[in-house]
């Protein structure tokens, strides 16, 4: 009997979710191995990706036995002298410590539709501006209340109820340009951290998409339209976050990210300035975070002392707390 041996364009992937609340770490890795590998197929073949793609909710709710969440520890190299790097299961779920955010807060739950909300996640992003609750304007709102003509533009950032002009309104339409496969020849990008963080990479990628779109605005033009000049615009750049996620606030890689961000937005202002307007314009530059650590004395769970007292309530990433819901 001749051996089958599967060819690219015949594998069939389909698309697969698991629900990893109550599922033990290690026989959920197994199960998502084996989906991504495709061996659960009989029609598996080792060189060709037969595999489906999978998607993981509720991981924050995993389980780990005995005594791993304390003492398992996880580590990874940045490829550089003394660029080793090491985290506890506790840290990776609970966020702790400066550079591991985990899922801390990158889940919560919408009391009104009743489901979970992923808000770091490709498949939400471009929708994060339907979660806002009525009444609730963003600034794009009160500038054409009082400049009826003006354009306003929302370069990167989802939340862009309002905005003429917004980089989400690419994706929410299917029509999204074309990104680059890698950060390979991109100006203002450390080479140092680049190539063996994926995050800093890929950050280095969006947030030259970002000065690509405000500085073809202020010039006139994006992908063969017109704009006029933006009477208000909204630029959201990722880099920094990516880096003080990884490194923490006073590490090497926080440090390039930040030169590498001035420069970019040097880039954005130079636009202005050939646009003739930048003594009529007004600059405002906002950051969310340094990661600090927190008190690596602090221990327990809120849930047991909530559950012994008899209140129903939903803990949503380790952090959301919805009271009345489960």
């Amino acid at each position: 009997m001749k051996s089958y041996s599967a060819k690219p364009a015949e594998v069939d992937k389909k698309w697969v979710m698991i629900d990893a609340d109550g599922l033990i770490v290690g026989r959920l890795a197994t199960i998502v191995a084996m989906r991504l590998r495709g061996k659960h197929k009989p029609t598996f073949t080792p060189h060709v990706d037969c595999g489906d793609n999978v998607i993981v909710v509720n991981a924050a709710k995993v389980v780990l036995t005995g005594r791993k969440v304390e003492q398992k520890v996880y580590y990874k190299h940045t490829g550089y002298i003394g660029g080793i790097k090491e985290r506890t299961a506790k840290s990776i779920l609970t966020g702790r410590f400066p550079g591991h955010h985990g899922i801390l807060h990158n889940a919560w739950y919408d009391r009104t539709r009743g489901e979970q909300v992923i808000t770091n996640s490709m498949a939400t992003w471009p929708w994060a501006m339907s979660h806002l609750v009525d009444g609730v304007e963003t600034l794009h709102a009160p500038i054409h209340r009082a400049f009826p003509d003006a354009f306003t533009a929302s370069v990167n950032e989802p939340c862009d109820v309002g905005a003429d002009y917004s980089t989400f309104e690419f994706f929410r339409n299917g029509d999204v340009s074309a990104i680059p496969e890698g950060p390979e020849g991109i100006p203002h990008a450390t080479e140092r951290f680049v190539r063996p963080s994926k995050d800093y990479a890929w950050s280095t990628t969006v947030d030259h998409l970002c000065v690509d779109q405000a500085v073809s605005i202020w010039a006139g033009e994006y992908r063969d339209q017109e704009y006029p000049h933006p009477k208000f615009m909204w630029c959201n750049f990722t880099l920094t976050d990516a880096a003080f996620h990884e490194g923490g606030p006073y590490s090497e890689i926080a440090a390039a990210s930040v030169r590498d961000s001035d420069a970019r937005l040097g880039d954005v202002l130079d636009a202005v300035e050939r646009a003739g307007v930048f003594e009529d314009t007004a600059f405002v530059l906002v950051a969310d975070h340094g990661m600090e650590e927190t008190n690596p004395a602090v221990q327990g769970d809120w849930d047991v002392a909530l559950r012994d007292a008899g209140i129903r309530f939903r803990d949503e990433g380790y952090g959301f707390l919805y009271l009345g819901e489960e």
